[in-house]
């Protein structure tokens, strides 16, 4: 055999093309058998091949009139193979009689497979490789016509057209299968990310439950530290006040004027501490009884403030009220708490050479309902905005303007309580002190389930 013929059996690209097709070592199918029978008909052959030719063999897919043991075997070697020189060429190959002809005189095929006249048409796909051969054979000598090739080439056509379709039937069955393989990996993934989600859950749910018991007894720890300062350290501080008001009473003209300065710090001093342990304890307290959240009026929760003088306004002062102040979802004690202390940051700031005005103004979003308290004091310092709600955060003389400094940490801690923030802005002239409060549809506190909505409160 050629080299160059083996070169071409084996080559790589025909023989991936030949794999393709999927059709090697397949049983019998009607619609090749059906070619090979009106092949072997019309041109009157008692043999009609569909021969698939790979680098060691030649395999029939469809074979008629074929002799035994060859029909069942359904496929042999390349020693006796005419379609292998169908595929090295990529011509058809016409043979009268192989007997005589000088190429095939000594061939095979002849002694083993009886074939004398041969007519092959090369079966070759779109990229130009050539699987095999689609070929009719006589054990007897004949003369092929022009019209007999031009049949059997439409016939072959008609048989390429077939291994094409089953070789896209293939590629999708194949991108099919890949598909289902990724799916099932896709789920695979998915699952294992929800089991690791479920677990960091669980994870999460141990650390909040962990925090929480943490919480719980820091709270407990607060509330004994409440209670220690409102007794242990009132107890004395009463008596310093106490005893010390007997002094400015009874005993102040015994004394010079230094001894009565020295009385009268000791009785300021005393008073100071007294409103810082009270603030210190509010603060402490904030959110401790836990948060009924409700609807709450602030116009008429300001008004109640106003009217029982907590903090005390004054006659001069003017209030107003600017557009529409809605309800907002808050706990009504809180919300009473921030409103008291910045009406009180007011007043206690106010400026000495004109009446107080407040002017109160609320603007509703889509996730928040946000109340701004502006005052024409004595203003806040830009450098200052972000930091007068600290605790103890002072920026005035306390012998000028008196106050523990706890007001507006006070106001803070009560609006985070609730979901909300705080902030303060300097217009230029005195300040304005912007509190949000979360809708209720956006409420932390109403996801916990920290009270629901309720009528508006009067």
């Amino acid at each position: 055999m050629p080299e160059n013929m083996m070169e071409v059996l084996r080559n790589r690209a025909r023989l991936a093309a030949l794999q393709r097709t999927a059709l090697m070592d397949t049983g019998s199918d009607p619609a090749f058998d059906r070619l090979s029978l009106l092949a072997s008909r019309i041109l009157k052959a008692p043999v009609a091949l569909v021969s698939l030719v790979d680098d060691e063999r030649q395999f029939f897919k469809s074979c008629i009139g074929l002799p035994e043991p060859h029909a069942t075997r359904r496929q042999t070697g390349l020693e006796p193979s005419f379609c292998k020189h169908v595929v090295h060429t990529g011509e058809p190959l016409i043979i009268s009689d192989a007997r005589r002809d000088e190429t095939f005189k000594n061939h095979p095929g002849i002694r083993d497979m009886g074939i004398i006249a041969y007519l092959g048409i090369p079966i070759q796909t779109g990229d130009n490789q050539v699987l095999g051969s689609f070929c009719v054979i006589d054990s007897v000598p004949r003369v092929w016509t022009p019209d007999d090739v031009y049949i059997l080439q439409q016939l072959t056509r008609s048989v390429i057209s077939e291994i094409e379709l089953r070789s896209e039937m293939g590629e999708r069955r194949a991108a099919e299968a890949e598909l289902l393989k990724s799916q099932e990996a896709l789920q695979n993934r998915i699952l294992e990310r929800t089991a690791e989600i479920a677990r960091l859950n669980a994870d999460l749910e141990r650390r909040v439950q962990q925090r929480t018991e943490q919480l719980e007894r820091a709270n407990k720890a607060l509330e004994s530290f409440s209670f220690s300062v409102s007794h242990d350290l009132k107890a004395p501080l009463r008596a310093i006040a106490g005893f010390a008001d007997l002094l400015i009473t009874s005993h102040r003209s015994k004394l010079d004027s230094e001894g009565q300065h020295y009385l009268d710090v000791i009785a300021d001093a005393s008073v100071r501490m007294g409103q810082l342990i009270d603030d210190l304890l509010r603060y402490a307290r904030l959110g401790q009884s836990g948060l009924r959240m409700q609807q709450v009026e602030v116009r008429q929760l300001i008004d109640s403030l106003i009217a029982s003088q907590q903090p005390p306004i004054g006659a001069d002062a003017k209030i107003n009220f600017h557009g529409e102040i809605p309800a907002i979802y808050a706990d009504r004690t809180l919300a009473q708490q921030i409103l008291a202390n910045i009406l009180d940051n007011a007043v206690k700031y106010r400026s000495k050479d004109r009446p107080l005005v407040i002017d109160i103004s609320m603007r509703s979003g889509e996730t928040e309902d946000v109340l701004c308290i502006k005052d024409n004091g004595i203003g806040i310092p830009p450098e200052y905005l972000d930091r007068i709600f600290d605790v103890f955060r002072r920026i005035h003389d306390e012998k000028e303007y008196p106050g523990t400094g706890i007001g507006l940490a006070i106001v803070r801690r009560a609006a985070e309580l609730m979901g909300g923030r705080v902030w303060a802005q300097n217009p230029g002239e005195g300040s304005v002190i912007c509190v949000a409060f979360p809708k209720a549809s956006h409420s932390p506190a109403a996801e916990k389930g920290e009270g629901a909505k309720a009528p508006v409160q009067n």
